[in-house]
């Protein structure tokens, strides 16, 4: 029988169903004056992943997205910040650098799919993506390789 690999989210389904079930009454109940429509109140520490304009490739499945940037010094910014985090966290992505582009991808290696681990790559490129925009080229100059 072959494993069919799944999202975390997938497996612990169950899990936070019961979670839900077990939180007891909604805001109405609660006393306040007031329910905000479409809003899930949750005890479990799972919280929504904020859209962003991540692609999501086919064969094997990964998201991925291109960066463009102004200069080459803040694209060199952004790379050598990019490395620094895959060394820190130990997930490791793909990217392809063509100025005035870089290409990111990223998935979970062991189960051919996209895990929480790369939504947290995804934000984190993000993030340095913005930090790197506002480089200045003197702080690069000063930097020694």
């Amino acid at each position: 029988m072959t494993a069919v690999p799944r999202l975390l989210t997938e497996m612990m389904h169950s899990y936070f169903e019961e979670a839900e079930a077990d939180q007891g009454p909604g805001p109405a109940q609660r006393g306040m004056p007031f329910s905000i429509p479409n809003i899930k109140t949750s005890a479990t520490p799972v919280r929504p992943i904020a859209k962003s304009e991540w692609e999501t490739g086919r064969s094997p499945r990964c998201l991925k997205k291109t960066f463009k940037f102004s200069d080459a010094h803040s694209m060199a910014a952004f790379v050598q910040e990019l490395l620094a985090h895959e060394i820190e966290t130990g997930h490791h992505g793909k990217f392809v650098c063509e100025f005035p582009h870089v290409d990111v991808e990223v998935r979970t290696h062991d189960l051919d799919d996209i895990t929480e681990l790369d939504q947290e790559y995804a934000r984190a490129c993000d993030q340095i993506y913005e930090d790197a925009k506002h480089y200045r080229n003197d702080e690069y100059e000063e930097q020694a390789w």
